[in-house]
């Protein structure tokens, strides 16, 4: 990595356990670990504002704030609770928009993260 892109941030990460019903077909989150994994990721983080809407869906979803992160586990859903910079420790997130982002030569180099606020406890 670069001097252009750097990564002074650090979040914990929880992967909610992901499960559908049969009979229902209606989709469920568990953030509750175990079964759902929490991983450290190494971050940068800023406040921004703004709203991302959902076509397929007919949603709107605001925006917080955007984590741009070289890792790759990063997914739609997941919990993100900042550790630091401090301002940001106690802010959780949930991740509503996911975009590569990718070098001249069409290398991914890293995902920038639209996240909202959330009240999860």
């Amino acid at each position: 990595m670069d001097e252009l892109f750097e990564q002074p941030h650090t979040a914990k990460v929880t992967q909610p356990e992901r499960s559908r019903s049969a009979s229902t077909n209606v989709g469920e989150l568990k953030y509750t670990v175990p079964p759902a994994a929490e991983i450290s990721v190494k971050c940068m983080l800023q406040f921004r504002s703004g709203s991302r809407g959902v076509l397929t869906e007919g949603a709107v979803y605001p925006i917080d704030a955007i984590m741009y992160t070289t890792d790759s586990r990063m997914q739609m859903d997941d919990l993100v609770e900042p550790q630091t910079p401090a301002e940001f420790a106690s802010f959780k997130f949930v991740v509503t928009g996911i975009m590569p982002k990718t070098d001249v030569d069409g290398n991914v180099r890293h995902l920038q993260c639209q996240l909202t606020r959330s009240q999860r406890t």
